[in-house]
């Protein structure tokens, strides 16, 4: 900071820049370096703009708002407004952008070996992980076996949140998520082996959906045999159902039942695999005209 300041002072085009850094940021230096704000997961305002924008032009419609009251009632509903779309994307298990980071941190530590880790011989809670880029030794640590925030932050695979264990690499502490490292160091606890690399999953093919992302590392290998026998067993009652219709069946009621549980489970087919598909983006056709006939 003093070399770059005694580099502004002998600039004469950085005169005013200088002037303006040396009132509003020179004496302050905890609010906005990044040194003194370390797991603090913001680096920008830009949510803060974002939240600004919304607030000014979709709840208060652009207009100027000088009463305290119905300000607070307009947060109070942009609140109610957020908890609700919050529960409809986790009801369908559409992920944040924090979630798919940590997926995707997850996919990168498969790469790489359980051999980089090691245990620290003084403090049982504590891991070194050697960088692959480099000689530096990153530190995985154990803040809390359980979560005290009932965090949603997690990862399924590893069953762990964003504030069990920390790491001292940039990604964790700017960040603030499970870096890579952490990641690892869970593979060695758990004794896992390594992930050959004809395995190691990309994003095109990870799942994101909370409640599936777990099963995609636990794939189902009878799952393929399983849906023959139920097909076969299927077919065989088709063809028992083919011979006594054409054989036995001869009251008109029963058939008319039958015929009606055909339809039905010919609907419910149709419903699970249909026959047309049009695109997500296709326009609506345009409704049709009715003229008055008076």
């Amino acid at each position: 900071m003093d070399g770059a300041i005694k580099q502004w002072q002998e600039n004469p085009k950085l005169e005013v820049f200088y002037k303006y850094f040396s009132h509003e940021y020179l004496h302050r230096p905890s609010q906005w370096a990044q040194s003194y704000r370390r797991k603090a997961g913001v680096n920008t305002n830009m949510f803060v703009e974002s939240f600004h924008r919304v607030l000014k032009y979709c709840y208060q419609r652009a207009k100027v708002n000088k009463r305290m009251d119905k300000t607070i009632h307009l947060l109070l509903k942009y609140a109610r407004d957020k908890s609700f779309d919050r529960l409809i994307k986790t009801e369908k298990g559409k992920n944040t952008t924090r979630m798919q980071s940590i997926a995707h941190r997850h996919t990168s530590s498969l790469a790489l070996s359980t051999d980089l880790v090691s245990a620290d011989g003084h403090e049982p809670d504590v891991w070194h992980i050697k960088s692959t880029k480099g000689e530096q030794v990153y530190q995985v640590k154990l803040e809390q076996d359980n979560c005290q925030h009932n965090c949603l932050m997690r990862c399924c695979a590893c069953g762990i949140c964003i504030h069990q264990y920390s790491c001292s690499c940039m990604d964790s502490l700017l960040q603030v998520t499970i870096c890579k490292h952490i990641h690892l160091a869970m593979r060695y606890l758990s004794k896992s082996e390594d992930v050959n690399a004809n395995e190691v999953l990309t994003l095109k093919t990870l799942d994101l959906k909370p409640s599936h992302l777990q099963s995609i590392y636990l794939r189902d290998t009878n799952s393929s045999m399983d849906d023959d026998v139920l097909k076969g067993k299927m077919m065989s009652k088709l063809s028992q159902i083919s011979k006594y219709i054409t054989q036995t069946l001869n009251k008109e009621s029963l058939q008319q039942q039958i015929d009606k549980h055909l339809t039905t489970c010919i609907s419910l087919i149709k419903v699970f695999n249909p026959t047309t598909t049009e695109p997500a983006n296709k326009k609506l056709k345009q409704q049709r005209k009715f003229y008055s006939t008076k």
